[in-house]
């Protein structure tokens, strides 16, 4: 998150990547001030990581790798889709941080996951990228499932309250394959539609 510009300037890249340009804006500017090339990947939903990989095929004169790549990854996309298509959405709840409790709103490809995985996130219609949540607002909500990151402590006391804790619907997640925008989100979406929907996806 504080990248050094001399360390990256020593190097002489003939490109940088950055993601997040909001929590970055200064760093890039730094960049295009010494006359190094940025290439800002900020997806918002599934659609905009593929299309991200597509143009950082393009910048990197590996367009038909990228192509082939992200051609798979939409067919995976689709099988999932289809399979989840006409089932019953479960009330999800994510968690990505404990103290605050924080989650993912709408507009991120998180909640594009949840979505495409056949779920229905209780924090949908939030407008900030990660809004904080009190526990009494996800215990209202009455969550089916709550995802919480691997590593993390068991759930807070207030929310063993909830269906999905009563349920045993508790489940921890990869952050590496569902929080970091590049191909590894198709797996992550595969993994959390297994979780939403074992009944359609049995042992897979």
């Amino acid at each position: 998150m504080r990248p050094s510009i001399e360390s990256i300037v020593a190097l002489k890249p003939d490109l940088v990547i950055a993601s997040t340009a909001s929590q970055l804006e200064q760093f890039v500017r730094n960049l295009d001030q010494v006359g190094i090339p940025v290439y800002v990947s900020n997806p918002q939903n599934i659609d905009g990581v593929l299309s991200s990989i597509d143009s950082i095929g393009e910048l990197t004169d590996t367009t038909a790798r990228a192509s082939g790549l992200t051609k798979e990854l939409r067919g995976r996309i689709k099988a999932v889709e289809i399979r989840v298509a006409g089932a019953a959405r479960p009330r999800v709840f994510l968690i990505l941080g404990r103290e605050p409790l924080i989650t993912a709103g709408g507009g991120t490809f998180i909640s594009d996951i949840i979505a495409r995985a056949g779920g229905q996130s209780i924090s949908s219609n939030e407008k900030a990228a990660y809004p904080q949540y009190s526990l009494e607002t996800v215990v209202a909500q009455r969550p089916e499932v709550i995802l919480i990151q691997d590593g993390e402590r068991e759930l807070p006391d207030r929310l063993q309250q909830t269906p999905a804790a009563r349920e045993g619907r508790v489940y921890h997640f990869d952050d590496g394959v569902l929080l970091r925008p590049g191909p590894r989100i198709v797996n992550g979406l595969e993994q959390m539609a297994a979780k939403l929907h074992p009944e359609l996806f049995g042992r897979e």
